[in-house]
């Protein structure tokens, strides 16, 4: 005679047990993917918040960094712009735990400066001496070029600063005669550089004749260096 089939049936309230288990396992990996899903888009959108308020500050020479909830913030910020303000504007965007600040206030008075110091030093250091005319006259040679184009390029690259051309001859002749062409081949130098894009508003061209001689007008060595063209940066 065959046995009776085993039959197991799990009681009602067993399934029931297993039921809080599952939910607590399902909530948690919920909060995970969540967790995740913040560390991975917060610091992102962090980042996007502070660069709109700088943007909006005005303030586009500022960076950020962004390391997890921690931000950083360097660069140089405008003289109008409190820096302790700005970091404290950063500082409260939800979500942001700390602000390093690495920030610099510019300073307009001490740039133009530097820029000044570093033009006159440029203009100084150029050697005009090859800059020379045809004789009697105010044509520029063509040997002029390579010492007036680098002077052209120093002054292009500082539109809001000027020189002074100035023109010399040597004793040869009438004063007033020498007085003329020393003007006329100062404004030729100033119309040379005008024609390579330097501001009209960047030259005062002036001519001294002969009276400001610097060699021996006794000499054909002297009355050389004499018939000159001096360039000077002017404040």
């Amino acid at each position: 005679m065959q046995a009776p089939a085993l039959h197991l049936e799990v009681p009602d309230d067993a399934a029931a047990g297993n039921l809080p288990w599952f939910v607590l396992v399902v909530a948690v990996a919920g909060l995970l993917v969540s967790g995740w899903l913040l560390a991975t888009t917060l610091p992102g959108e962090l980042r996007q918040q502070a660069v709109a308020v700088a943007r909006a500050a005005g303030e586009d020479a500022v960076s950020v960094g962004v390391s997890g909830r921690d931000l950083s913030v360097s660069g140089v910020l405008g003289t109008g712009t409190d820096p302790q303000q700005f970091v404290e504007r950063i500082a409260a965007i939800d979500g942001v735990r700390s602000v390093d600040s690495s920030l610099d206030v510019f300073d307009a008075q001490a740039d133009q400066r530097a820029r000044r110091a570093a033009f006159a030093e440029a203009i100084a250091a150029l050697d005009l001496s090859a800059v020379a005319f045809e004789p009697g006259s105010a044509t520029v040679s063509d040997g002029s070029a390579p010492a007036l184009e680098r002077l052209a390029s120093i002054m292009t690259g500082a539109p809001g600063l000027r020189v002074r051309i100035a023109g010399h001859t040597d004793d040869t002749g009438r004063a007033e005669v020498n007085l003329r062409l020393s003007r006329e081949r100062a404004r030729a130098v100033a119309d040379w550089l005008l024609g390579r894009g330097v501001r009209e508003d960047q030259v005062i061209a002036q001519g001294y004749g002969s009276t400001q001689p610097i060699a021996d007008n006794a000499t054909e060595a002297g009355r050389a260096r004499n018939r000159r063209i001096e360039v000077h940066d002017v404040d």
